[in-house]
């Protein structure tokens, strides 16, 4: 997974509250190449993907397939939580990109004051 993160980048991160949390959209970079514009729209559904280059995102959604299950913490109700192996997939990939983007420019702008 680490070798992916490597290879791929999302840019022009943009993050809104949905009935089911909050979802963002993001463009998906193979280098300096566009492959997809990737939307979450936060309402229990799949994520979409406006594809660029759609040979890309297949090789990327192959890639994925091969990380395997990955452990995940699961709301269950009621305030409980299980962790549950989920298949890593397109779209765990790039959420994760996401979550890192975030945290990035999060530590940058804590460490510019």
């Amino acid at each position: 997974m680490a070798k992916l993160k490597e290879l791929y980048s999302v840019k022009g991160v943009k993050t809104f509250r949905g009935h089911h949390g909050y979802g963002f959209n993001a463009t998906l970079y193979m280098g300096k190449k566009k492959v997809a514009v990737a939307v979450e729209l936060a309402t229990g559904g799949d994520m979409e993907f406006q594809l660029e280059d759609q040979n890309e995102l297949e090789k990327l959604e192959i890639m994925c397939t091969k990380v395997g299950d990955v452990p995940s913490l699961v709301n269950i109700g009621e305030g409980k939580q299980e962790i549950w192996l989920i298949p890593y997939s397109i779209s765990s990939f790039v959420f994760d990109l996401v979550e890192d983007y975030k945290e990035n420019k999060r530590l940058n702008k804590k460490a510019s004051k």
